[in-house]
């Protein structure tokens, strides 16, 4: 089974309730997560997420590239460019 890991220097922007908090990026896979209370949601296309209430604004993954499908998210191989997906 793998294990969640975390990527340095990247970070999304999650609302709830128009409130935005700031939070880590992780992979599993080649899913992308953010860190969610003492769990992790899954940051999904068109700015949704795994929780119906959540949606992320601002997604920023310094030496990285996001493979985006109409409802889904990938991570590939990390380059020399930042992505910021706002």
């Amino acid at each position: 089974m793998e294990d969640f890991v975390k990527l340095d220097n990247a970070f999304v922007h999650l609302v709830s309730r128009g409130v935005t908090k700031s939070v880590g990026v992780y992979l599993l896979g080649d899913r992308i997560y953010a860190k969610h209370g003492s769990g992790f949601i899954r940051l999904r296309g068109r700015k949704s997420t795994s929780v119906p209430s959540i949606h992320w604004r601002t997604l920023y993954i310094e030496d990285g590239e996001v493979d985006f499908e109409l409802f889904d998210m990938r991570y590939k191989t990390p380059t020399k460019k930042s992505v910021r997906i706002v």
